[in-house]
C-alpha cells in the first residue's frame, strides 16, 4: 500500500480552497492553526481512493469461477 501512496501531496492551494469553502465548520480558528489538520484530512482521502482504485483494478482483474 505505501508503494501505492508514496509521492502523493496535497498543494497549499488546495488545503486553502478547502479551508475557505468549509469556513463555517472552523468557526474563529485561523488558517495557519487549522492548515495542517486539513492538509492530512485532504491526503488521507487521496490516499483512500489510490487504494479503492488499485483494489477495484484487482478485483476486475481476478478470475470468476465459471458457475455451470
Amino acid at each position: 500500500a505505501s508503494r501505492l501512496t508514496t509521492g502523493l501531496t496535497v498543494p497549499p492551494s488546495a488545503v486553502r480552497a478547502y479551508y475557505e469553502t468549509h469556513r463555517k465548520l472552523y468557526g474563529s480558528t485561523q488558517y495557519a492553526r487549522i492548515a495542517p489538520t486539513i492538509r492530512s484530512q485532504l491526503l488521507a482521502q487521496r490516499r483512500n481512493a489510490v487504494l479503492a482504485g488499485w483494489l477495484a483494478k484487482v478485483r476486475a482483474s481476478e478470475r470468476k469461477p465459471k458457475l455451470d
